[in-house]
């Protein structure tokens, strides 16, 4: 799928998402029931359980070209959506993870913002500029690690061709050389079945 046809469908989605409200899965009946609508249309968005509960709505577009910077909390408990600062650049097709100190770190998309990546404070609730990925890129995956490392998968770069790269960020770390390529990892194994060298000759006449 090329650049030019994913834009080509988020412009004919635009006009579904405008009217329609939000819908919640209510896990004890299994169904889904009809909650308060965002304060703005948007597709090509992040969304994000905070610790707090709260779910941060982030980026996006509306299809009529141009990514959003806006971001909004919804809560859960009153079905409503206030706004929240907005990102310094608009962006939409990338990601968002929460960080196991409770921030939020969004990564690429398109528009601006494609190698950018910036950090939710939600005590204070703005965001704050983190070192850009080596790469620019959207619709990729991200995922935190073990280790508190982020790492940012694949996507469609600045040429709109697919990626095949990976990278990922150190925990903590605030500047542009916080992004590293991510090795390929190996773990150590036992050849199967052993040489020859190592497998005890049975003892004479049986014993």
């Amino acid at each position: 799928m090329t650049l030019r046809s994913i834009m080509f469908s988020a412009l004919s989605l635009s006009t579904m998402i405008a009217s329609h409200p939000t819908p919640v899965f209510a896990g004890t009946s299994g169904t889904w029931v009809t909650t308060g609508s965002m304060r703005t249309a948007r597709l090509g968005h992040t969304a994000t359980l905070l610790n707090s509960g709260l779910v941060l709505v982030a980026g996006g577009t509306t299809g009529a070209g141009g990514a959003l910077a806006s971001a909004e909390l919804y809560d859960p408990a009153t079905g409503q959506w206030t706004p929240t600062g907005s990102m310094s650049q608009g962006r939409a097709y990338h990601t968002a993870t929460l960080l196991a100190g409770g921030e939020v770190l969004v990564t690429g998309g398109m528009g601006a913002a494609a190698a950018g990546a910036e950090l939710y404070n939600p005590s204070s609730g703005q965001w704050f500029a983190t070192g850009s990925m080596a790469t620019a890129r959207s619709h990729h995956a991200a995922a935190l690690l073990g280790d508190g490392e982020v790492l940012v998968a694949g996507g469609i770069g600045s040429s709109g061709a697919e990626l095949a790269t990976a990278s990922t960020r150190r925990r903590g770390c605030t500047t542009a050389r916080c992004w590293s390529p991510a090795a390929r990892r190996r773990s150590a194994r036992r050849p199967w079945p052993p040489p020859s060298s190592t497998i005890p000759e049975p003892p004479l006449g049986g014993r």
